[in-house]
Order: C-alpha cells, then sequence, then structure tokens
C-alpha cells in the first residue's frame, strides 16, 4: 500500500473525512504515475466506501462511478474476489 492510501483509510475511520479525501488524492496520483494498477482500484474502492460512511449530497453517484470503475479494473486484472466485493457494494448503494 501506498503510505497516502494508508492515511486516507485511517482519517476515513475517524471520519475525518476531507484529510482522508486529501490523502486519497494524492495516493491516486502517485498510484496513476507509477502506474499501479491494482492499487488504483483499491484507492477509488476505499474512496466509495468513505463516501458511503459520509453519505452528503452527491456522494452516492460519485460512489457508484468509483465503484464502476473499481469493478472495471478488477474485472481486467482478473480478481474475482475484489469482483464480488465491488459488486456487494454496489448492490448496498444501487
Amino acid at each position: 500500500r501506498l503510505t497516502h492510501t494508508i492515511a486516507g483509510i485511517a482519517a476515513a475511520a475517524a471520519r475525518q473525512w476531507q484529510a482522508a479525501e486529501n490523502h486519497l488524492q494524492i495516493a491516486l496520483q502517485q498510484a496513476e504515475e507509477f502506474p499501479q494498477r491494482l492499487e488504483q482500484a483499491e484507492i477509488r474502492r476505499f474512496h466509495a466506501m468513505l463516501l458511503i460512511d459520509r453519505g452528503a449530497s452527491g456522494d452516492r453517484d460519485k460512489a457508484l462511478a468509483l465503484l464502476n470503475e473499481a469493478l472495471k479494473s478488477y474485472t481486467q486484472i482478473g480478481m474475482p474476489r475484489h469482483i464480488e466485493m465491488t459488486r456487494a457494494l454496489l448492490s448496498e448503494i444501487a
């Protein structure tokens, strides 16, 4: 895991939403620069989970988009368990 991914997850667990989003945004930029396809998908899934937990206006739609992007990546990489987890999250908010 990238350090900012871990920091984002920790901040989300503490319900420090802005800090969490900032860390995850930096982590996604780093994962795209390296590139780390799996980490990109994971960050999107974690960010979607944050948005679902926060539940602010517009979060549901953004979470759906992030989860669909993550699902596409997991499918391309061939990660069936991650596909299941992502589909479960999608069914929660759909």
